[in-house]
């Protein structure tokens, strides 16, 4: 075993697809062994595309359904704090039932040996970085805050994004994401959160400030 476990050190994992095999696919699918062999030399082929399909999926539903739990609270004048609190809630409420997102998750932790499924990790993060960047710029718009310099909107997205995909694999584990009662002298913001909230709640204080009220006889 020590051996092994150095072999597999110095390799690193594999993207896990092997067992979804190619004769149940085209079963399924309704096509012939020589249709699919037309296309892939092995079985080998056809799995090194499967995984970088997968990782190159990407449903919407993850932000539309924060977008669709924010919106009404910021278009009512909410606290930008209940807005994070019910986005990161929102965010987090798939899981683990979200077997696609911890799929791509998986092999894209095992990508780094793999160029072609690497490069696809790449522009899928790129992808859902750009959707989550264009909705906390709306945040950040309604509610009057910039970035503190140094930071930029792609630190905020990485940041976020980190914490998001942690609590992901946490979650892939069976580990139930805690939820704490924080009382708040605002009646409009709720008393359940979230660890994801309660972080994304101090990298915003942290990160960003009030944009400064224009001066009175200024343009």
């Amino acid at each position: 075993m020590d051996v092994a476990l150095h072999m597999l050190h110095e390799r690193g994992p594999t993207a896990g697809v092997s067992h979804v095999k190619l004769t149940d696919v085209l079963d399924r699918a309704g096509l012939t062994t020589g249709a699919a062999y037309r296309l892939w030399d092995d079985q080998k082929a056809f799995h090194d595309d499967l995984a970088i399909y997968a990782v190159r999926w990407r449903d919407r539903q993850s932000t539309e359904t924060t977008a669709h739990r924010v919106m009404p609270i910021i278009h009512s004048g909410g606290p930008w704090q209940e807005v994070l609190r019910a986005g990161a809630e929102a965010n987090l409420q798939s899981f683990p039932e979200d077997i696609a997102l911890l799929t791509t998750m998986a092999l894209r932790a095992s990508a780094y040996g793999h160029p072609a499924l690497l490069e696809a990790s790449r522009e899928r993060h790129a992808e859902a970085m750009s959707a989550y960047g264009s909705l906390y710029q709306t945040v950040l718009h309604a509610y009057r805050r910039q970035l503190k310099q140094p930071f930029t909107l792609d630190h905020l997205c990485a940041l976020l994004a980190a914490l998001s995909e942690g609590f992901t694999l946490q979650a892939a584990t069976g580990e139930p994401h805690t939820v704490v009662q924080i009382n708040s002298d605002d009646p409009r913001v709720g008393e359940q959160w979230t660890l994801l909230a309660v972080a994304a709640v101090a990298l915003i204080e942290h990160m960003t400030e009030d944009i400064p009220a224009p001066v009175a006889g200024m343009s």
